[in-house]
């Protein structure tokens, strides 16, 4: 019965993200702000990881399923998209390799960051 209180945090902490995107002047995600929020829950020890191990384990476990529908979506989508696929491949390809250039960058920045503080 550990697996209950567990997914009792992780419906709390999403129905916290709900009312908070509800509620929030400007448009945001509810699943972002959940997981914000169950960040800054694990960073300031509010919640114990070792109290959402279990459950957080399987979530890992079973992620493949969570995009098997955008796949199929994507894949149906390709079939309409016609002679403009070959543009959105190309803009989807760049956009990835930006995404990925300016995320390898932060990652490089705030190391150097944090050896630099403990010097």
């Amino acid at each position: 019965m550990k697996i209950l209180p567990q997914i009792l945090i992780y419906s709390l902490i999403a129905l916290a993200g709900i009312a908070i995107s509800f509620y929030a002047p400007i448009a945001l995600p509810s699943s972002i702000l959940s997981m914000v929020l169950l960040f800054l829950l694990l960073l300031l020890k509010v919640v114990k990881k070792e109290r959402i191990k279990e459950v957080s384990t399987f979530l890992i476990q079973v992620m493949a399923l969570f995009f098997v529908t955008p796949v199929v979506s994507m894949v149906k989508a390709a079939a309409e998209a016609g002679d403009q696929l070959i543009p959105i491949v190309i803009v989807s390809i760049l956009a990835m390799l930006i995404t990925f250039s300016v995320s390898a960058l932060a990652i490089q920045i705030t190391l150097r960051i944090m050896r630099s503080r403990q010097v």
